[in-house]
């Protein structure tokens, strides 16, 4: 009966909730801002040959392919020094920072020649994508784990829509009042100045999340036996 009481009530509190689904507005902002700007700014800005562009695509889609299961079995894995804090909620926070930070390298490649600049974006593009799997997963995992009845696990769910749509919105509003329309080539200052930004709220979102994300004891000693 006391199982069944705790399994139907909330266990923490709105504070908890409304860090954890801000989860939501991260992934769904990060993946909208990168979608809107980072092919046509290779394309447009920076001249990268069509064929090696579309090299990229495919080798990224490949990777994006085989990257998830790959980062799912490093994170099921028990690691000693991850014991203290959890294994997801260490994952969270080794790659949350890099993550943020490497979609703003993404548009300052150094401009030498075709190649230089072909290496940089599959670089940094799988690179993000590997942070971002690993990261995503991390976050995902968490939930069914730490919300535990149906009553809050509705109400955890109620926010992140609305995070999400937040998320959304300003991934497509910020590229389209900052990056400037002259000249192709002539525009590259205003996409580094939206990388610059997406990157900046991100890591503050990412700084959010960690109240939130925090594992509980009693779950973290189930998953280290």
């Amino acid at each position: 009966m006391n199982e069944l009481k705790v399994l139907d009530s909330i266990q923490y509190s709105t504070k908890v909730h409304a860090s954890y689904a801000l989860g939501s507005f991260f992934v769904d902002f990060l993946a909208t801002a990168l979608s809107f700007l980072v092919f046509k700014f290779y394309e447009t800005e920076v001249f990268l040959d069509l064929p090696l562009l579309t090299a990229v695509i495919i080798i990224y889609g490949i990777w994006n392919m085989l990257n998830d299961p790959l980062a799912g079995y490093i994170l099921n894995r028990n690691i000693k020094y991850m014991k203290r804090f959890g294994k997801r909620f260490t994952w969270f926070l080794i790659t949350g920072i890099p993550c943020s930070i490497i979609f703003f390298l993404i548009f300052i490649p150094p401009i030498i020649n075709e190649f230089t600049i072909f290496f940089w974006l599959l670089f940094t593009l799988c690179l993000l994508d590997t942070l971002f799997s690993f990261l995503i997963i991390s976050y995902q995992s968490i939930y069914p784990d730490k919300f535990r009845s149906q009553k809050e696990r509705t109400k955890v769910g109620g926010i992140q829509i609305l995070y999400s749509l937040f998320g959304l919105t300003l991934g497509t509003l910020i590229p389209t009042f900052i990056i400037t329309t002259n000249a192709p080539g002539t525009n590259i200052n205003s996409y580094i100045t939206v990388g610059l930004i997406v990157t900046i709220i991100c890591i503050s979102i990412f700084l959010l999340m960690i109240h939130g994300m925090r594992e509980n004891s009693q779950r973290l000693a189930e998953h280290f036996r």
